[in-house]
């Protein structure tokens, strides 16, 4: 059976798309599955068109339910004055303080921060240079722990001032910062049987030595919860 996928890419240059169509298009042959292969580029330019759309026919794909499409936007945080990238932590990952936790460089790519190629910023830093931006980030954080109901590390790309979210996942802290960030989410309404905080400290080996003292500060906060 055979599936369609279409990519549609927006780039921060247009003039780039003809560049990143002859690379596609070299691909073509070179996938056993790959049936057939066309690259779109847009003639309208209009501002809600897209620069590049990738359409691909694939064989041998009967396990999927039906057709997938990927929207995607290239951005640069090497794009001027008011760009950069950085990780952040919606808490410290040392202490589960709850604070903005990150590093940031000006004018560079993700690869940049990951790499040490680059000086690095803190949250004190971006606050200095981009304050709408780190007040943003600060905001972001916020939902991210909201939605997750757990601490989360994340990436972005800042391009020319707007902010873009790269992705998010369980933020890795210590044994200690594990316990305090699940009492707080506890104490803030966040988890609303008492026994889960237990079983999210203790949920991984390396927290195994710990578990009395998690245990203890579960009952601690149940008896503070629920009052004399």
């Amino acid at each position: 059976m055979q599936r369609t996928h279409v990519v549609l890419l927006r780039f921060a240059d247009p003039a780039d798309a003809p560049e990143a169509r002859r690379r596609l298009e070299s691909l073509e042959g070179t996938v056993p599955s790959l049936r057939s292969l066309h690259v779109g580029l847009d003639v309208l330019r209009g501002e809600a068109s897209y620069d590049l759309a990738l359409t691909t026919t694939h064989d041998g794909l009967d396990g999927l339910a039906g057709t997938a499409v990927t929207v995607q936007r290239m951005v640069f945080g090497n794009a001027g004055g008011k760009s950069g990238a950085g990780v952040g932590f919606t808490c410290d990952p040392a202490s589960g303080e709850r604070r903005l936790y990150l590093d940031f460089a000006a004018h560079a790519q993700g690869e940049d921060v990951v790499s040490g190629r680059v000086g690095l910023a803190n949250a004190a830093g971006l606050e200095r240079l981009m304050p709408p931006l780190y007040a943003e980030l600060r905001e972001v954080a916020r939902r991210l722990e909201a939605a997750f109901l757990d601490a989360q590390d994340f990436e972005f790309t800042i391009e020319d001032g707007k902010l873009f979210l790269l992705q998010t996942r369980r933020a890795k802290r210590t044994a200690w910062a594990a316990l305090k960030i699940a009492v707080e989410l506890v104490e803030e309404g966040a988890l609303d049987q008492l026994d889960r905080l237990t079983r999210r400290y203790t949920r991984h080996p390396h927290h195994y030595g710990h578990v009395s003292r998690a245990e203890q500060a579960a009952r601690e906060t149940r008896r503070y919860a629920e009052g004399p």
